[in-house]
């Protein structure tokens, strides 16, 4: 059985009951899933793995921004290749949500522990990608303190036992010119 993931299989209401137990709580068993929904264990099964291999859902772990840093930039980015940029912003650790607005704009949300911070990676950003940014802003703000950030597999617990990225050495390492 193949599971077809195009927009007409999203909507199928046993992948969108699936979704919404998820939701509820990512930890369930698929035995569960299968019982509570009244779907066979294979197709249950199949259907999780199958949104996961094409990164239609993910798990995670949620950190609190007072561990990883409250400081975040709302960072507008021109570029003449902003689905690259997209794509290489994705990965890092810091950045929180990227959202393409047009042709050649890129919004990025990025997280730090400070205002400085999150301007090295920045700047960083600008010298990795040279000539392909022809201009950006940066808009400061704060996370809640009861917010929670999505903890990305690239981060690292750094010297001072910290659990983060360390942006002075890592960022050449992150984010290359295509």
């Amino acid at each position: 059985m193949v599971l077809n993931l195009g927009n007409n299989s999203l909507r199928n209401p046993k992948t969108i009951a699936i979704l919404k137990e998820l939701a509820r709580n990512p930890r369930v068993s698929i035995r569960f899933l299968s019982l509570k929904l009244g779907i066979n264990y294979l197709t249950a099964r199949h259907r999780v793995l199958s949104l996961l291999r094409k990164n239609k859902i993910s798990f995670g772990l949620l950190v609190s921004a007072d561990i990883v840093g409250r400081e975040v930039a709302l960072v507008r980015i021109k570029t003449d290749n902003p689905d690259y940029l997209s794509a290489a912003l994705s990965s890092c650790a810091r950045v929180l949500l990227t959202i393409r607005t047009g042709n050649d704009e890129v919004l990025v949300i990025m997280r730090g522990r400070s205002k400085h911070e999150i301007s090295f990676i920045v700047e960083s950003l600008r010298k990795n990608l040279g000539k392909s940014i022809r201009e950006f802003s940066i808009d400061y703000g704060a996370l809640h303190q009861d917010a929670l950030v999505i903890y990305k597999s690239n981060h690292v617990i750094d010297n001072n036992g910290e659990l983060d990225c360390d942006p002075e050495h890592m960022c050449e390492n992150c984010i290359r010119l295509a």
